[in-house]
C-alpha cells in the first residue's frame, strides 16, 4: 500500500515525530535528574532517609553528638583521632562541652592527656559499676575514683565528674564511651 501525503501533512507528521522524540528526551532527562537528586541526597547524608551506616567507631560517636564537639576538636588538633580509631577493648571518659566552660579551647595550649581518659583493656558499662566507691588504678594512667550512689538518683561520679551521658557503644570497636561533666586531672 502506497501512502501519499501532502506537503503540509508531511510537515505536520515531522513535527509530531520531533515532538515525540523531544518528549522521550525530556522523560530521559527528568529520570536522570531525579536519579541525581536521590543519589545526592544519599551522598550528602540525610539521616532521615538513609539507614544507619553499619560501622561506627568511638570517633563516630563523638562526632555525631554535638555535646562532644569541643573534646573532639582538641583530639583532632592533637592528632589523636587515628589512635582512637585503632584502639580496642577500652572505655573512654569523654568530657562534654560544659566541662570546657572556663576554658577557651581556641587558644587552649595545654593538651589534654588522652591516656587520663582511657581505661585500657576495660569495657565498662555502667550496669557493671557497683554501688559504693571503687578505685581503678590498673588500666589507666592515673588512678580513678568511681563512686555510685543510690542517694544521688543513682548517679555515677568519676574523680568528681559526673557521668552525664553513659554507655555509648560503637559497633566496630569493642569499647564504650561515657560523657562526663568535668575534666580529669
Amino acid at each position: 500500500m502506497l501512502l501519499h501525503y501532502s506537503s503540509q501533512q508531511l510537515i505536520d507528521r515531522r513535527k509530531i515525530m520531533a515532538f515525540s522524540s523531544c518528549v522521550k528526551d525530556w522523560t530521559a532527562l527528568i529520570r536522570l535528574f531525579s536519579g541525581l537528586l536521590l543519589f545526592g541526597k544519599f551522598v550528602r547524608g540525610d539521616e532521615s532517609d538513609r539507614p544507619d551506616f553499619p560501622f561506627t567507631t568511638v570517633v563516630d560517636i563523638l562526632s555525631q553528638n554535638a555535646e562532644f564537639s569541643k573534646f573532639l576538636r582538641i583530639l583532632q588538633r592533637q592528632g589523636s583521632v587515628p589512635y582512637l580509631n585503632d584502639l580496642q577493648n577500652f572505655s573512654l571518659l569523654a568530657p562534654v562541652n560544659s566541662a570546657f566552660v572556663d576554658i577557651d579551647i581556641e587558644s587552649y595550649d595545654f593538651p589534654i592527656e588522652l591516656q587520663n581518659y582511657i581505661m585500657q583493656d576495660c569495657v565498662l558499662p555502667t550496669s557493671m559499676i557497683d554501688y559504693g566507691i571503687t578505685i581503678v588504678d590498673e588500666t589507666i594512667r592515673s588512678p580513678l575514683v568511681i563512686e555510685r550512689s543510690r542517694a544521688k538518683e543513682d548517679a555515677i561520679w568519676v574523680n568528681k565528674a559526673m557521668i552525664v551521658d553513659p554507655d555509648l557503644e560503637p559497633n566496630f570497636q569493642n569499647a564504650t564511651v561515657h560523657g562526663i561533666s568535668g575534666l580529669l586531672n
